[in-house]
């Protein structure tokens, strides 16, 4: 994205990255979220990790909890906003 911004042309790459150099930092990190996704209720959780972690579509993720893939929409989008918030909380 930063390559088809004309605007952040000139941005010094250590002012363009936001991910930390350090591998013990990146796993902290990913530890943390995965913490805060644990932490959503289970019907968010659920839906979040499938798709996020494990790589499913929505279609899959609803016929392996029976729920339509409009319902999967739903709670994916619901969670990610839940997730937000707890993320603004913690300062993440």
């Amino acid at each position: 994205d930063l390559r088809r911004r004309k605007s952040r042309l000139n941005v010094p790459l250590d002012e363009a990255r936001a991910v930390p150099d350090d591998a013990a930092e990146t796993e902290r990190r990913g530890r943390e979220m995965l913490a805060c996704v644990r932490a959503l209720p289970e019907k968010y959780a659920v839906v979040l990790h499938l798709h996020y972690y494990e790589g499913y579509g929505l279609r899959e993720i609803g016929d392996m909890l029976q729920v339509p893939a409009a319902t999967v929409g739903t709670r994916l989008a619901r969670g990610r906003a839940r997730l937000k918030a707890l993320l603004e909380e913690e300062s993440l």
